[in-house]
């Protein structure tokens, strides 16, 4: 009886019967560069090259043909609602993520911008649209580092030239400012509408968008199963819960703003001493406890760029030193003092003061008064953020109206 020996991995496998070939060829183990050996031969040799087993060769199924690529020029022109709907998903998540870099950086550095934004109601809405073009732009250099565009690469659409080849930079952000003007109105409200529409219709009549139309740029649409459909529309209804989130929140910032600007400064009483003072309607004023229990008084910049908190704590036979000692331990995970501070004479009394950071946010300027009154120490701790220019005034005339109710 002939047995067989094939080689797999360099090990040798075996023996089988030649009948047993046969399964193992059928089941794939065996193909027809793979090694064999029965005793008498010199060497092991490849399946197709041993002349008795020819009958077996038969049996092993040729290579499976190279799969053919798709020929984009066979792909049908893209029809308008994917077309307007993958471009509204594009513009939402890259004018949000560009509107938040820019109001990020203009934010912290510029004091004309937080006024502005923080002066009336529409300043938000206008800084979207003038953050539209930078979208625009983003959006091509998205194009050319990845070849698509997230909405459009979801609904398996495509900008290219007549020949389906990809559009240069230069050329796809020429598309995006026609597209900017012609289809988006320049980003104004109500207006676009009747753009968009007017392109809307173009498509639905078998025609180019205008942008389109003289370049002779086209956007082709490849064919898509439901699971890209699905995961477009899951994408796509998440990013308008967000847009729609975080635009309940900017108008009731902006109703706020609004109602401290036309709202009268108010009166407001300190619990411990009874004594009164004229708060700014800009500040909104609350009441908590700290981690030790002690009641403090909270004062929070209506935009939430600055917070004054007043507090008092009873502390018999302790000097104002220790006083301040016990409160740089106390607040160390929290407060770095990177003056060491110092002590002054306020409203004829000593005062310590020191200012530096906040540990978790580190651009959050801070600045501490305390007083001895008695065997009470009253203190004032300031937390402002970039830029501290847009807060200072009002926070050092909170700072003085604050210590006429305490002395």
């Amino acid at each position: 009886m002939t047995v067989w020996w094939y080689a797999e991995k360099e090990k040798k496998i075996g023996p089988f019967e030649q009948g047993d070939l046969a399964s193992l060829i059928q089941r794939g183990k065996i193909g027809p560069r793979t090694m064999l050996w029965k005793e008498g031969m010199e060497s092991w040799r490849p399946l197709d090259e041993i002349k008795e087993l020819e009958p077996l060769k038969a049996m092993v199924p040729p290579p499976l043909p190279l799969k053919a690529s798709t020929d984009p020029l066979t792909f049908p022109m893209a029809t308008q609602w994917p077309r307007f709907c993958a471009r509204i998903f594009d513009i939402w998540w890259e004018s949000l993520l560009i509107t938040f870099l820019l109001g990020s950086v203009l934010g912290r550095y510029s004091t004309s911008y937080v006024e502005w934004l923080n002066g009336g109601t529409g300043a938000n809405y206008v800084f979207g649209i003038l953050c539209l073009p930078f979208a625009l732009i983003f959006d091509a250099c998205i194009y050319r580092l990845i070849g698509n565009t997230p909405g459009k690469a979801l609904l398996g659409l495509k900008v290219g030239l007549l020949d389906a080849s990809p559009l240069s930079f230069g050329q796809y952000l020429g598309r995006n400012f026609s597209v900017w003007i012609k289809g988006l109105a320049i980003g104004f409200p109500f207006i676009n509408l009747f753009t968009m529409a007017s392109q809307h219709g173009r498509l639905g009549k078998g025609q180019q968008a205008s942008y389109d139309e003289s370049t002779g740029y086209r956007v082709r649409a490849k064919p898509i199963g439901w699971i890209r459909k699905s995961s477009f529309g899951i994408a796509f209804l998440s990013l308008f819960a967000v847009m729609a989130m975080l635009n309940s929140i900017e108008q009731t910032a902006q109703r706020e703003t609004m109602m401290s600007r036309t709202s009268e400064n108010y009166s407001w009483v300190n619990p411990v001493t009874s004594l009164s003072a004229k708060i700014d309607s800009r500040w909104k004023n609350s009441a908590d406890q700290n981690i030790d229990g002690q009641k403090i008084y909270m004062f929070s910049e209506r935009s939430e760029r600055a917070l004054v908190i007043l507090g008092v704590e009873h502390a018999p036979n302790y000097t104002l030193d220790d006083y301040i000692q016990g409160f740089k331990k106390n607040t160390a995970a929290n407060m770095r003092f990177s003056d060491g501070g110092r002590y002054l004479e306020k409203f004829g009394k000593q005062t310590w003061q020191g200012s530096g950071e906040m540990l978790d946010i580190t651009t959050n300027r801070l600045n501490v008064q305390v007083v001895r009154v008695g065997n009470d120490f009253w203190r004032i701790v300031q937390i402002q953020a970039m830029p501290y220019e847009y807060s200072d005034q009002i926070v050092t005339q909170l700072q003085d109206d604050l210590w006429k109710t305490v002395f």
